[in-house]
């Protein structure tokens, strides 16, 4: 019987590991302490880098289109995190106007949830 959280951990025979049977109660103290720890409610030292790639990518070239592999590829020249680089690898293939990339990028980021984290973009 776990004491912190009094659960009856049983052993799977067959993969050998420890399973367990919680209290309703007990897995939403350990799916808080889970989501909590991962990401919190603080900006990432990357807070605003989608914004600054978005605006070197248009910077001489407001009313051009870009692919989206000139996106990824900047990405990769940038070394963005892999949070971010996922965002970039999810854009669907095409030529983007900044209006629909930053849109398509927002919806991204918002469906991730990673709004506040990582900053939408304008």
């Amino acid at each position: 019987m776990c004491r912190r959280f009094r659960c009856a951990p049983i052993v799977n025979q067959l993969r050998k590991t420890c399973v367990f049977y919680l209290t309703q109660s007990c897995y939403y103290v350990l799916m808080k302490r889970k989501y909590t720890s991962i990401h919190e409610n603080t900006r990432s030292d990357e807070y605003g880098e989608l914004q600054k790639l978005v605006d070197e990518l248009y910077q001489g070239n407001m009313s051009g289109s870009i692919s989206s592999i000139d996106v990824i590829t900047r990405g990769e020249v940038d070394d963005l995190n892999p949070d971010l680089m996922e965002v970039l690898q999810l854009l669907p293939a095409g030529n983007y106007k900044r209006a629909r990339l930053v849109e398509q990028l927002n919806s991204i980021i918002t469906a991730h949830g990673w709004g506040y984290t990582y900053g939408t973009l304008s």
